[in-house]
């Protein structure tokens, strides 16, 4: 009902970043239930209407106004999508999944999952001694940990920031040390080129760029940028016809030489985070998402997507919501 209330209030358009399909596994706050997926669209109908991403970047980049408009994204091609391939194809509900090509060879599961799920069973001794193990500065860990941060977060930034955001060899026997008395084996991973192609024949399914290895873009130099990007739209466009000239950068991360990378790749767009309507715009010439957080509730979800929350948020003039801080392992920077 508020929803309706909000439509002739909602004079920006959206576009909705999920990841996985919440299956009890993975305890993580992107990570949705097919009932919360279908809650979402339902807010969206009520404010306008739901169109496939290729088209909502298209009418974007003539000028014109995407009020009223969604599109539905969901990054790294998780296998657990396919719970939800029955609603998404019973509803027609256009959708784009931006893989990460590398992981599609083998169907893995990505690191940031399996290092959560070995967290979650350390004690905080046991996490100092982690971090402690791989070498993570005092410094750092000050600036990624306390109350505004999940536990253990420093870990986490601290592979983003050392290295790139790709999971290195030298810390795979440590995390394999951590996972073996527990026996925990990751089953919602990458999906392979196979599954993913079984996926997009279930409905209008575009398939978008997520580089070739989850990079944390920024902190690469330029040509290994378009190295990534341009790599993973060539493999996917080797796969499927599908595929959509548009990137997604990996955890919202991106710069000026991002944008350079992403056009000299012939890619259209590329799109970050910042919890905010295309109203407002994105920064650089990136087009904003949402990234939607469990849990989200109706009440909250309609003005959020209806643009309400950043007219209140310019009346106030804070400006734009916030947008990912990319970390460096060099103090000061």
């Amino acid at each position: 009902m508020l929803t309706r209330i909000l439509r002739p209030f909602a004079r920006s358009g959206a576009i909705l970043c999920y990841h996985g399909i919440a299956t009890g596994q993975i305890r993580s706050p992107v990570h949705h239930t097919v009932a919360e997926l279908e809650a979402a669209v339902e807010v969206a109908r009520d404010l306008g209407r739901i169109v496939p991403l290729s088209e909502f970047v298209r009418i974007h980049q003539t000028g014109k106004s995407t009020a009223g408009l969604f599109a539905i994204t969901f990054d790294d091609a998780y296998l657990s999508l396919q719970a939800a391939a029955a609603f998404l194809q019973r509803e027609q509900i256009p959708v784009t999944v931006f893989a990460v090509s590398d992981a599609l060879d083998a169907g893995r599961a990505f690191w940031w999952d399996r290092l959560r799920a070995v967290l979650e069973r350390l004690t905080p001794r046991d996490t100092t001694a982690l971090s402690d193990r791989w070498a993570i500065p005092a410094w750092f860990r000050n600036q990624w940990s306390g109350p505004d941060f999940p536990p253990a977060w420093e870990l986490r930034q601290w592979v983003v920031a050392r290295y790139a955001g790709r999971w290195p060899a030298e810390l795979e026997e440590t995390l394999r040390e951590l996972e073996r008395p527990a026996d925990l084996a990751i089953t919602d991973r990458s999906m392979t080129w196979s599954e993913l192609s079984d996926f997009a024949g279930t409905g209008p399914v575009e398939i978008g760029v997520h580089t070739r290895s989850h990079a944390a873009l920024p902190l690469l130099p330029i040509a290994q940028q378009r190295q990534e990007i341009a790599g993973c739209y060539e493999a996917l466009r080797d796969h499927f016809h599908t595929t959509s000239p548009i990137l997604a950068a990996p955890f919202g991360f991106f710069n000026g030489d991002t944008i350079a990378a992403t056009r000299a790749s012939g890619l259209q767009a590329c799109l970050g985070l910042g919890d905010r309507t295309m109203r407002y715009g994105g920064s650089m010439g990136a087009l904003p998402r949402f990234c939607m957080m469990h849990p989200q509730s109706r009440v909250r979800l309609g003005p959020r997507l209806s643009g309400v929350f950043d007219r209140i948020r310019a009346w106030r003039g804070k400006g734009d919501a916030e947008i990912p801080v990319v970390p460096s392992s060099v103090e000061g920077v």
